[in-house]
């Protein structure tokens, strides 16, 4: 009787052989299956996108509606946009009107006036006397111009968010006054910058002070690489200032864990006039300035202050580059005086024939200040603001502006 021969059932050390022996086989096997895998699951998920999306560039029908839909959706954009953009006019308009009514060219004058240290330096007897006063006398010639730069900017950036954060919330406050509405949310811009100035002329001189201490600040002295060289040390000496001013903003006072900008600006005990308004209006006017207060302490507001601050400096280096240039003068701090003090001068008195600076076109057209407004006016995406919403704004604001 003849007997077959059974295969031998591979062991797990044969099995491993087999494995080894079809290695390249079994890889592709597994590659195959993955990629198969893989396919499949894209076809089921995105398959009927991708035959509707046929669909729509085949069919003519399709098509007319696609584009209708786009055109529509392009037209809401238009109009959010145009909102948006009148929004900005209109807060700029509105920090216009502060700096006329609260005198802050005047102010800003009188904070800064250089007389007294005129006349100490005429009547200064010894050579160390006269250079001592001398430095001190372009120090505030050069902060006079640093603190009109921070304060103009700050006046126009506390408006743009407080404008941004009120169209926001204009649909909120249907069926109130809302002129004096708006007043209770916008009209601590007054008591804000008036508040503010002591604080500011502070840090603006303590920076001022730190940057040109030893010898950064030499008025006697010639320098080397002409009045370029001397202009471009004017420039470092502005950006050192400034970045020293941004250092004492962003920094949070004793027990403070808000920043000195927000305590400065907006304190919690800051007075506003609730006057006519009920107990849900006032908390909504309440909501209003926390929001302000929170874009304040943020790090966005310091960064914007830094992008468009120096900007106005370099034009005062420039101005004044080019009167010194005109006249030849000598490329000493001490022969640049009076051109520094008329550059400076146009900064403080923005709006008039002297402004060289244009510090309210440069701010509006600055990049930054429009990223920043973009945040504060979409903090969720593109809000559903109406023209009749937008006239509102502008009417509550009859008297205000």
């Amino acid at each position: 009787m003849s007997t077959r021969a059974v295969a031998e059932v591979p062991t797990g050390s044969s099995f491993m052989q087999v494995i080894r022996r079809h290695k390249k086989k079994v890889i592709a096997a597994i590659v195959t299956a993955v990629l198969g895998g893989v396919g499949f699951y894209f076809w089921r998920r995105y398959g009927r996108a991708a035959r509707q999306l046929y669909a729509l560039t085949t069919d003519e029908t399709a098509q007319q509606q696609l584009v209708q839909q786009l055109a529509v959706r392009g037209q809401d954009e238009q109009r959010r946009n145009e909102v948006f953009q009148r929004v900005q006019q209109t807060a700029d308009d509105f920090a216009d009107n502060k700096v006329t009514r609260l005198q802050l060219a005047q102010k800003i004058n009188s904070l800064f006036d250089p007389k007294g240290l005129m006349q100490q330096l005429k009547a200064a007897s010894t050579q160390e006397e006269k250079r001592r006063l001398l430095k001190a006398l372009i120090m505030r010639v050069v902060a006079k111009a640093v603190f009109a730069a921070y304060l103009l900017h700050l006046v126009l950036l506390l408006s743009r968010v407080q404008m941004n954060v009120a169209q926001r919330n204009i649909s909120r406050s249907a069926g109130c006054d809302r002129t004096k509405w708006l007043r209770a949310v916008l009209g601590c811009v007054d008591t804000s910058i008036t508040r503010a100035l002591p604080q500011l002329q502070a840090f603006v001189l303590q920076a001022t002070e730190e940057s040109c201490a030893g010898d950064r600040l030499q008025p006697d002295q010639q320098h080397p690489e002409g009045l370029d060289g001397l202009c471009h040390h004017m420039q470092q000496l502005f950006g050192a200032i400034c970045k020293g001013v941004d250092g004492l903003l962003g920094a949070s006072p004793a027990g403070k864990t808000t920043a000195n900008i927000t305590e400065m600006l907006l304190p919690d005990d800051l007075a506003v006039d609730f006057e006519g308004l009920s107990q849900s209006e006032s908390q909504l006017v309440n909501e209003c300035l926390n929001e302000t207060r929170d874009l304040l302490d943020s790090p966005q507001t310091l960064g914007v202050l830094s992008a468009i601050n120096l900007p106005v400096l370099e034009g005062v280096v420039a101005s004044c580059k080019e009167r010194a240039s005109a006249a030849q003068m000598e490329p000493r701090y001490a022969r640049l005086l009076a051109p520094l003090l008329k550059a400076g001068e146009a900064v403080a008195r923005p709006r008039d024939d002297t402004d060289e600076t244009h510090i309210f076109e440069r701010f509006s057209g600055a990049e930054a200040v429009k990223e920043f407004c973009q945040v504060v006016y979409y903090p969720d995406g593109p809000p559903q603001q109406t023209e009749d919403e937008m006239g509102a704004l502008l009417q509550g604001l009859t008297g205000l502006i």
